[in-house]
C-alpha cells in the first residue's frame, strides 16, 4: 500500500522477493493502471525505473489504460511515452473510458506475449 496509489520499483522488489518456495506463487507480471483508481498517474521516468525492475525480475509490464487518454492529457506526454517507449509489454485500451462509444482493444509491444493470444 501506498499514500498516492502507485507501485514502485522497491514495492515490486519487495512482493516478488517475498517467498520463493514451492508454496507461493511465482509472479509473471506487474500489472498497473494508467492513471491509478485514487486519480494519480505513472511519469515516463517512473515507469521507465518500473519496467527495468521488472525486466531485473524476469517479469512483464502489463498497463490497464482504463484513463491512459486522461493521463496523456495531463502530462503533456505522447501515448508513445507511456506505454511501449517506457518498457510497457501489454497496454490495454478501455474504449469507453477513454472517449469511445464502444471496443477495448488490447496492444501487444512485445510480440512474443501475443503468440496464440486468440486460443486464450
Amino acid at each position: 500500500q501506498t499514500e498516492v496509489g502507485k507501485l514502485t520499483p522497491a514495492s515490486i522488489r519487495d512482493i516478488a522477493l517475498k517467498r520463493q518456495d514451492i508454496h507461493y506463487p511465482k509472479p509473471r507480471v506487474v500489472t498497473l493502471t494508467q492513471a491509478t483508481e485514487v486519480g494519480t498517474v505513472y511519469r515516463p521516468d517512473e515507469l521507465k525505473a518500473i519496467s527495468a525492475t521488472c525486466k531485473e525480475l524476469g517479469l512483464h509490464l502489463h498497463m490497464d489504460g482504463a484513463r491512459f487518454s486522461n493521463a496523456c492529457a495531463f502530462l503533456g506526454c505522447s501515448p508513445a511515452e507511456l506505454s511501449w517507449k517506457a518498457g510497457v509489454d501489454v497496454l490495454c485500451f478501455g474504449g469507453t473510458k477513454n472517449g469511445m462509444a464502444v471496443g477495448e482493444a488490447i496492444l501487444f509491444f512485445n510480440r512474443d506475449l501475443a503468440e496464440d493470444f486468440d486460443y486464450r
